[in-house]
């Protein structure tokens, strides 16, 4: 019989509570709302609009304390349309604004206001009625007529800029400060609680798909709802998917019958090597039976690409992988109208399946002994996918770097082992893409020769309009093309044409026709967000971890900055391009990376910022974007 004080009673491990305890992350959750809601409240003056215009477009209002100029940066807009009179935008601290500058519309139009508002809490409420503002209110340049009529400013505008300043006083109220702090402490109370159920989403990410589906929605409604052409460039798109129901092969160059696929740049997207549109126009030949307009059914292409997005999420081991598809409204925004940039981003999320899950259609072509009906679709599937990529957007040739590398890395890893035979395989596949890509530019060669682009500059200064033209004088040029020839210089592509600020604007929410802009209050909080889901990014991946993860981080942020250089270029030397929608590559390289980061990444913290940033995005994609579209009917 063994002694019992021999025996040794094993007790279990105590549970570690950790740092973040339900009391300690409450009150970390609870100081950060107070921190927000405070800000919100006291820094922040809300500006209430009431007026009737003719016109729709893009009312302004500048602000400055004693001393300072207008910026940009100093600035907020409204997107304004004929039916409705109500409108709401933030403006900067009440303390530190002496004079606004109000930019009533960019162009010419007839307005009426009825009365503009401003609130913030501590500080008597500020209306300028027409009675009150007869005295401070002062036409700068632009305004053909302001009278002060009773109970109405009525104004005309006659140019693109037209300007009217405005003194104003505002006073403190020193016994407001009580309901101050009770509206405060109320907000942050919800901030806190929204952000402590953001850290209990489910930790295996199951909660992506529920979200995207949600987006589907978003898409849907922007797609049904806005009118045509209301968003950039889509008449020259549509344009050139139409061309694909009734043909299969490309155009030539200025061919007649395709004139209207032509921009005011007199440049067509029919002429480019971009495969979207045939896909596009195939797919919408099949719905012509049903009565939709031209459009509708284009549209509707780029909505099944992100329900296949959504599906092969549902099918997924990787999850994390479409992450990236909920923290910008931006990104949701290319799948509501027709466009090309949404199928280049959606080739490369099917790249990621592909390359990344254990059990794709690609890894499998590669194993020992495939049966051959999986060799054939593999092959086929394969070489399909590795020859489009050099048909897709010229911005996303980034991500085909991209991909490459990553490839290199992972051989690396493996040592650079490979078999004779996945060697051969891969032979194959890339010479059945080369036949498939030799076959595009072999139609090119049939349909315009080898002096391609002779032809396109004939083309060009036959149909763009006289700014656009490349034989038009270089004083006469429209503004934005050929800025450093102009004499512009870095300094001013970001001063004077904000392009580092308009680029991330419109990368995180900017609608129509680079009309509808957010609040500067969005922007600010959207940026904070998006700084911080990269900053654990590249922290993950650079703490304790082995080489192959942080070439995998070099490759990223190499390609982000060829991307973001190229992008700049262009916008320099050839023409102002300044929208975040040439930057989308970098959410799908922000994908790849997320997934080789997986295991040690902070999940609590990680669904904390994307609770936060597709909040917000939602918040972008329903006020300032659904909300103020010019709408059908």
């Amino acid at each position: 019989m063994p002694n019992p004080a021999s025996i040794s009673v094993t007790q279990p491990p105590k549970a570690k509570l950790g740092f973040f305890t339900l009391r300690k992350r409450l009150c970390l959750f609870f100081l950060c709302g107070l921190a927000i809601a405070a800000w919100l409240l006291t820094q922040r003056a809300l500006v209430t609009l009431t007026l009737h215009s003719d016109t729709p477009g893009t009312f302004k209002i500048y602000w400055a304390g004693p001393g300072q100029a207008y910026r940009e940066s100093r600035s907020a807009a409204v997107w304004i349309q004929p039916r409705q009179s109500r409108y709401t935008l933030l403006v900067g601290n009440l303390r530190h604004i002496s004079r606004l500058r109000i930019d009533p519309l960019d162009r010419p139009a007839h307005l009426v206001i009825l009365q503009i508002d401003i609130r913030q809490a501590a500080f008597q409420a500020v209306h300028l009625t027409a009675a009150a503002a007869q005295k401070t209110l002062k036409p700068l340049r632009q305004v053909k007529h302001l009278a002060f009529q009773p109970g109405r400013i009525d104004i005309a505008l006659d140019g693109p800029d037209p300007q009217i300043e405005v003194h104003v006083r505002p006073l403190l109220m020193p016994r407001s400060w009580t309901a101050t702090a009770v509206q405060i402490l109320l907000a942050a109370v919800l901030l806190g609680l929204l952000m402590e159920l953001a850290t209990h989403v489910p930790r295996h990410f199951d909660y992506i798909p529920g979200l995207m589906f949600f987006v589907l929605a978003l898409i849907l409604a922007m797609a049904f709802v806005s009118r045509f052409n209301m968003h950039p460039d889509e008449y020259v798109h549509v344009q050139a998917g139409a061309y694909y129901e009734a043909h299969w092969l490309p155009p030539s160059i200025c061919q007649p019958g395709t004139e209207r696929s032509y921009s005011v740049h007199g440049v067509s997207r029919l002429n480019s090597f971009e495969i979207a549109y045939f896909f596009a126009g195939r797919f919408a030949s099949l719905l012509r039976p049903l009565p939709l307009p031209d459009y509708l059914r284009l549209r509707l292409f780029n909505i099944l690409l992100f329900g296949l997005l959504l599906w092969m999420c549902l099918t997924g081991r990787q999850r994390l992988l479409y992450l990236p598809l909920l923290v910008s409204p931006q990104v949701w925004y290319i799948f509501s109208y027709f466009n090309s940039d949404a199928f280049s981003f959606f080739i490369c999320f099917v790249v990621g399946r592909q390359l990344i899950e254990e059990d794709s259609l690609l890894k499998r072509f590669f194993q020992n002994q495939p049966p051959p009906g999986l060799f054939l679709r593999g092959l086929a599937g394969g070489a399909l996918l590795l020859a489009m990529l050099p048909l897709l957007k010229l911005n996303f040739y980034f991500f085909s770097l991209y991909a490459c590398l990553y490839l290199l890395i992972k051989l690396y890893e493996n040592r650079f082992l490979i078999s004779g035979q996945a060697f051969k395989r891969a032979a194959v596949l890339a010479a059945a893409a080369l036949f498939l890509l030799g076959g595009r530019y072999g139609v090119d060669v049939y349909r315009n020769g080898f002096n391609r682009q002779a032809k396109l500059t004939a083309c060009r200064n036959k149909l763009a309009r006289p700014k656009f033209k490349p034989d038009t004088p270089l004083k006469d040029q429209y503004f934005g093309l050929n800025l450093r020839r102009k004499g512009t210089t870095v300094k001013q592509m970001f001063d004077r044409y904000g392009w580092g600020r308009v680029s991330f604007q419109s990368t995180f929410g900017v609608y129509g026709y680079m009309a509808l802009y957010g609040s500067k209050a969005y922007y600010d909080m959207i940026r904070g967000l998006a700084i911080a889901f990269g900053a654990l990014l590249v922290f993950t991946a650079l703490w304790r971890t082995d080489l192959a993860t942080r070439l995998h981080l070099a490759n990223s942020v190499l390609c982000a900055l060829l991307l973001l250089a190229a992008a700049f270029w262009n916008s320099w030397n050839v023409d102002l391009q300044n929208q975040g929608r040439y930057f989308l590559p970098i959410f799908a390289m922000a994908a790849f990376l997320l997934v080789q980061t997986e295991p040690r990444i902070q999940r609590g913290l990680l669904n904390l910022l994307v609770a936060g940033m597709f909040l917000l995005s939602t918040y972008s994609f329903l006020c300032y974007g659904l909300g103020r579209i010019p709408k059908i009917g």
